[in-house]
């Protein structure tokens, strides 16, 4: 995946799975004839995804999704062809950084102030030495100059010149304890030597640089943050270990979430230069030779780095936005209702007339309804999204927030990630998960199959029937057609890693929030614990929060009783005392 598209792009495109057609290449002519592809009716979802990325896809990143959704999942031959090897001069796109690979795969030399740390070794001893050492040759470096070697995964293309070095000028290697188990049996390999793990800090001469721990393209990738300056000014790179694409899909799941956190991480951090080891991922070929046409004075140049992409904040218009409903905008204050798991904006259509007087926000969420151009879904893409339309769309940037069920946590993982925006949060149904909810998360398709069930069943329409839910026709309809599997599997997984840590972080933002049980199945006493936690956890609006449980409310409660839904909302917006139908935890 190349870079800018770690922000811009959702990475569900990924889940496009890696199909052949019946390809000819005629090796003579230089020229692939890929013959017209046919999806399946299974495969819709996966041209849904394709067009919608499609569609997101501009200006420079329109190469990345030719390369990487279209030509490596569906047309590898021509994939394969745009990364051909091939000399390629050395370059020094920035003060310290230096380029020397070649037109297949990407080595980096970092001036430290005291020696090199070289990025990856090409694919063989004859690579190393004729064209890592030349290249460092043209800015005056030698060999012995090179201070660390960091391989960033077990691919023989990135360490197959690491034991020349080895053997040849004995430089220290470095690479992931899963990176030296991989290679211990492969043949070509440098003998294992030192180990980088997730937060380490490498500190050579002038410059650290930040490791993280990003499996999915191989299980040791690791990824890279270090300082760079471009004539004086100074920037932060963020180099991804392993941006190509697996084959299976459970590795095309674990990539997804290190993309997602690396970018995360190079949000918080700043990071505003982005960095590939192969050049289809980072436009290497395209800036370098920008560069070479580029001419400065002093500080001033005739052109701008193409390698600095900017920080998030700088590219944060391009993020696609939740689609929403808004309601009584003169209303000075916002509410936002946020739905819970498969359902969308149409849960909250009894509760609504009730909330007149205020302003309402109320999305469907990534991979739901009408927002399903956003995802895949994670809780952190949730929580930021929805913080974006707070941003954007809130009276004054701020606002009360509510959430049921998915719901409840996205809210939370807002007061975590985004805190500055809520004033208050009212949440039900939304407790870390018990044992037994973990053991049910964990097998995703008695989740998927068994609502599938329930909804062509009978038993939906009694459970409705006996709890007393309002009328929810297009609702139902909704919640089925979001049952996606990706949805159950993505969804789930997230929770159940939602624990303890998490509460504690939440209880230390210091808001003022409300748990709420119904009695008829949520988690009471984990409720209790929670806003224990928050109450403890918070030195002042914390201090405030409280747990209640609601007499005959089932989990779904807004569809049951949307009156009283809406009077406890209205209630704790206000600090006043909430309705008598709601009974408190604590003794206080």
């Amino acid at each position: 995946m190349a870079f800018p598209s770690l922000w811009k792009l959702p990475p569900v495109a990924f889940y496009s799975s890696r199909r052949h057609g019946n390809q000819l290449e005629l090796q003579n002519l230089g020229l692939v004839i890929v013959p017209p592809f046919h999806l399946g009716s299974n495969q819709f979802n996966e041209l849904h995804i394709l067009v919608q990325s499609q569609e997101l896809a501009t200006g420079r990143l329109w190469y990345d999704y030719i390369h990487r959704c279209e030509n490596s999942q569906k047309y590898p031959v021509i994939a394969e062809k745009s990364q051909t090897p091939g000399w390629v001069n050395p370059a020094r796109p920035f003060d310290s950084l230096f380029f020397v690979g070649d037109a297949y795969v990407s080595s980096w030399a970092i001036d430290t102030g005291d020696g090199l740390v070289l990025i990856d070794s090409l694919n063989n001893a004859e690579e190393a030495e004729r064209v890592i050492i030349p290249g460092l040759e043209a800015f005056g470096y030698k060999g012995h100059d090179i201070k660390a070697l960091i391989i960033t995964h077990e691919h023989f293309d990135h360490y197959g010149g690491a034991i020349w070095f080895q053997d040849t000028y004995k430089t220290p290697i470095y690479a992931s304890e899963v990176a030296w188990e991989a290679m211990k049996d492969l043949k070509g390999t440098p003998r294992k030597d030192k180990t980088l793990s997730d937060g380490n800090h490498l500190r050579i001469g002038n410059t650290s640089l930040s490791i993280f721990s990003t499996p999915g393209h191989t299980p040791g990738t690791i990824s890279l943050m270090f300082p760079l300056q471009d004539r004086g000014t100074k920037h932060l790179a963020g180099l991804y270990g392993g941006g190509g694409i697996p084959s299976k899909a459970e590795d095309k799941t674990t990539q997804i979430k290190s993309f997602l956190r690396f970018a995360r991480l190079a949000e918080k951090s700043g990071v505003d230069v982005l960095l590939s080891n192969h050049q289809t991922q980072d436009h290497t070929l395209q800036n370098l030779d920008i560069l070479a046409t580029r001419q400065c004075s002093g500080k001033t140049c005739s052109l701008s780095n193409p390698y600095v992409v900017g920080t998030m904040a700088d590219i944060s218009d391009h993020k696609p936005e939740l689609f929403f409903r808004s309601y009584n905008e003169s209303s000075s204050s916002t509410i936002v209702l946020i739905h819970g798991l498969f359902s969308c904006n149409l849960e909250w259509g009894h509760v609504i007339p009730y909330l007149s007087d205020y302003h309402l926000l109320v999305p469907d969420l990534p991979q739901h309804s009408k927002s399903k151009h956003v995802g895949p879904w994670t809780l952190e893409l949730g929580a930021d999204t929805v913080a974006d339309l707070i941003r954007n769309h809130a009276h004054g940037g701020k606002a009360h927030v509510v959430g049921l069920s998915l719901g409840g946590f996205t809210t939370m993982e807002i007061i975590r990630r985004h805190t500055e925006l809520v004033k208050s949060a009212f949440i039900t149904g939304a407790a870390p998960f018990i044992p037994w909810q973990v053991w049910i998360a964990d097998r995703p398709s008695l989740l998927h199959y068994g609502l599938k069930f329930v909804l062509s069943s009978g038993i939906y329409a009694f459970s409705v029937w006996k709890a007393g839910l309002k009328e929810h026709a297009d609702l139902k309809n909704e919640i089925a057609a979001n049952n996606d599997w990706t949805l159950v599997d993505n969804a789930y997984k997230g929770l159940a890693e939602w624990g303890q840590v998490a509460v504690d972080e939440v209880a230390a933002r210091d808001k003022r929030i409300l748990a709420i049980a119904g009695d008829q199945g949520d988690n009471v006493e984990g409720t209790k614990e929670m806003a224990d936690k928050f109450r403890h956890g918070g030195s002042e609006d914390g201090r405030k929060s409280t747990a209640y449980v609601v007499k005959d409310a089932i989990h779904g409660w807004n569809l049951q009783f949307p009156e009283l839904f809406a009077q406890g909302i209205q209630a704790w917006v206000e600090e006043q005392p909430l309705p008598r139908e709601f009974t408190s935890l604590f003794d206080d």
